[in-house]
């Protein structure tokens, strides 16, 4: 099969590989779509877990082959997939929290991903969506569900201001899932005039850039007291210090970039965090489990129903054998992109 072959660090090549085979409680899926996420070109230009990889978690496709003990009547069915898959056996594990799960597999960073004509995956990973959404968003209900975990993570209410530092792909469906929860003011802040216009195009409106204005009265300005909610989607300490600044009294600061550097607070903004009695969480990964909420069938739901629209965010759509120039590009921040998908026919 085709594929896009990480073969060692910052090497990531177009080749033919084996096909893989469906073992006892998996589905062999033909993959019709793949996203390239911000955390692949680390996984690529850095160092991975083992070569040669095919990278990729953000993954749709048809259910072609099903393994020994698997019901077959699956097959033909259109699918995104769960990229983790736990050890089902650990503390995390038997409680539901997969994502805390500590001796996890991971489609396209531990074992091949969607990158790929066709992926390999367990069948209780696989989850099928109906022909209202199409393939290009289903690869795209992975981040979606992420962003939907981070709001979900604040507690999020219906009147609630929100702001969001990083008008990314992440940043922009944190965004969509606040309008949706009902947010009375969803607030973006970038350094990018390239993502703010992109933003604006997609319909937020209120967004400023940091570089050239101060969000914190900018933000004031607009709430009085400030924030309910930040969001650092950016994994700048800069922005995680503007999102404790920008907060009001019992503020939540919801932490979901991925910091390329040390996330520095100073001491008189630590003061602040004390005064306001200021929550900080992290948000990893999704729920996947139906004794909390599982987020994945919240995203497929809302998707099938119109209310979330993903296809707005995709910039570009590339062959397999375009990939690896393409991601080189990206990498090389030749070109501007906010959702980059790999199509297959």
């Amino acid at each position: 099969m085709k594929a896009a072959v990480i073969k060692s660090k910052g090497v990531i090549i177009f080749e033919n590989i084996e096909k893989p085979k469906p073992k006892q409680g998996e589905a062999l899926i033909k993959i019709k779509a793949c996203g390239v996420c911000g955390s692949d070109l680390p996984r690529i230009y850095r160092e991975t877990y083992h070569y040669p990889l095919v990278a990729g978690h953000e993954m749709s496709g048809i259910v072609e082959e099903v393994g020994e003990d698997v019901d077959k009547s699956i097959i033909g069915k259109r699918v995104a997939i769960f990229p983790l898959i736990p050890c089902r056996k650990c503390a995390s594990c038997e409680t539901g929290n997969y994502a805390q799960c500590s001796n996890y597999n991971y489609l396209g960073s531990r074992t091949d991903g969607g990158m790929a004509e066709y992926v390999v995956a367990p069948i209780w990973n696989l989850c099928p969506f109906d022909d209202r959404v199409s393939f290009e968003e289903g690869a795209m209900i992975e981040p979606a569900t992420v962003a939907q975990h981070a709001l979900r993570n604040a507690r999020i209410d219906i009147g609630s201001n929100v702001v969001i530092y990083g008008a990314g792909p992440i940043g922009l469906l944190v965004a969509k899932w606040a309008k949706i929860s009902g947010a009375t003011n969803v607030m973006m802040v970038d350094v990018d005039e390239m993502k703010i216009d992109f933003a604006k195009k997609v319909g937020f409106d209120l967004i400023i850039n940091s570089g050239k204005e101060d969000p914190i009265k900018w933000i004031k300005d607009i709430t009085k007291d400030g924030a309910d909610i930040a969001v650092e989607a950016s994994g700048s300490y800069k922005a995680l210090q503007q999102c404790i600044e920008s907060i009001k009294n019992f503020g939540k600061v919801i932490l979901l970039g991925n910091p390329d550097s040390d996330m520095n607070i100073p001491l008189k903004l630590y003061s602040k965090i004390l005064r306001k009695e200021a929550t900080l969480k992290g948000s990893w990964n999704t729920v996947y489990t139906s004794l909390n909420k599982n987020e994945w069938k919240t995203t497929i739901n809302t998707l099938e129903s119109g209310r979330l629209k993903l296809s707005d965010l995709i910039t570009h759509k590339v062959k397999i054998e375009d990939l690896p120039e393409t991601i080189e590009k990206m990498h090389n921040k030749d070109i501007f992109y906010t959702k980059v998908l790999m199509i297959n026919d």
